[in-house]
């Protein structure tokens, strides 16, 4: 009869993970129990024994029910977690080294229209992306800090809207693989001489 073998790059799920701790237990009871049935001297360590492998079954299951309550999100399936990740994780940020182009087909003029013609959803956006880009990197343009705003969010509707007239203007690009915002290099030439929208608390906050 061949000995089970746990594979631990197999144990990808939670209850696979719990099924794993319940052998440990039941491995764990038996040696205690096994001893104490072996050793007869001194008497006190059989004993103690038979106390460990009756008490470490409750502590163990407090244990089991402690995970449930406090961790229960993260040991749902994977499908479940990533769901609960995305109702509770409302805004996302990063970095890249690839900065995009515009992703419009028209062409930025060699004045760019005033900060006033930009709706005040836009205008939060590239605060949010100046103030996280000049504190990341500083004067380095090879390097863009991006950020996103979950579907989930009360925020995503009005982030929506003042993503399309930065993205338009060439001032914004959306990353494909992230779909998160960065600025263009002609979205810092742009912000570089708005001053009004270098400063304000009117961001995305992270």
């Amino acid at each position: 009869m061949n000995t089970p073998k746990i594979e631990p790059h197999r144990i990808t799920t939670p209850i696979q993970l719990m099924a794993v701790w319940f052998a440990g237990l039941v491995i764990l009871v038996m040696v205690f129990i096994g001893g104490a049935a072996y050793v007869t001297t001194p008497t006190w360590i059989a004993g103690m024994l038979t106390i460990a492998a009756v008490t470490c079954v409750p502590v163990f299951l407090f244990c089991v029910f402690l995970l449930q309550t406090a961790f229960r999100p993260q040991l749902q399936e994977d499908k479940y977690y990533s769901d609960w990740l995305a109702q509770n994780q409302q805004k996302a940020q990063s970095t890249t080294s690839s900065p995009l182009p515009p992703q419009t087909p028209q062409t930025l003029s060699a004045t760019p229209a005033p900060t006033a013609e930009l709706p005040e959803e836009s205008k939060r956006i590239l605060r949010t992306l100046w103030r996280y880009q000049t504190q990341s990197f500083g004067a380095d343009i090879s390097k863009r800090w991006t950020f996103g705003v979950h579907p989930f969010s009360p925020d995503y509707s009005a982030f929506l809207r003042g993503l399309a007239p930065a993205v338009s203007r060439g001032l914004v690009a959306v990353s494909p693989e992230n779909y998160q915002c960065m600025l263009t290099n002609e979205g810092i030439s742009f912000l570089k001489t708005q001053n009004d929208l270098q400063s304000g608390d009117d961001i995305y906050k992270f």
